[in-house]
């Protein structure tokens, strides 16, 4: 009875040939490729997209900054000697005025004006900010710098005078 049935059934021939491993091992290492590809740019635009994310965070924060400083910005000079300065000084790589609206948590200050200086750092190509609160002193100590961008190629400030 065993002789009638069809060869494919015959128990002796229950495994894989080697050349069927040998495709299975083949299509399962280009799939793992393909994979592995796949994942790999996936993790680069994401590192990608974290740098630009911090960039354009950096840059927000920049122009808020600015945005606030100029909107409070006064056509008052500072006085800090005898010889009283611009109440705008606009050149090249740097731009400083008076704001208004400064605000000192311990009281201390008995004034709300502040002397802002905005100054392009070539040599360590950054964009710094210089703040005196009291701008009709003497500035006989060097004012608080904090580094407001990084990474910057150029800064150039320009300013419209009004019309006599």
């Amino acid at each position: 009875m065993c002789d009638s049935l069809p060869k494919y059934f015959n128990h002796k021939n229950n495994g894989f040939t080697l050349l069927e491993v040998l495709v299975a091992l083949a299509i399962f290492a280009v799939l793992s490729l393909a994979g592995w590809k796949v994942f790999d740019s996936l993790i680069k635009v994401r590192e990608r997209n974290q740098i630009y994310t911090e960039q354009l965070s950096a840059l927000q924060s920049t122009y808020t900054l600015m945005l606030r400083d100029f909107s409070q910005a006064s056509a008052r000079p500072a006085r800090p000697s005898r010889l009283a300065e611009p109440a705008f000084i606009v050149n090249d790589q740097e731009i400083t005025f008076t704001r208004m609206g400064a605000f000192d948590p311990t009281l201390r200050s008995t004034s709300s004006l502040e002397r802002i200086s905005y100054r392009d750092d070539a040599a360590q190509h950054r964009l710094t900010r210089t703040s005196y609160r009291q701008p009709d002193q003497a500035r006989s100590q060097t004012a608080p710098l904090s580094v407001v961008l990084t990474d910057i190629s150029n800064f150039t400030g320009q300013a419209l005078e009004p019309a006599p």
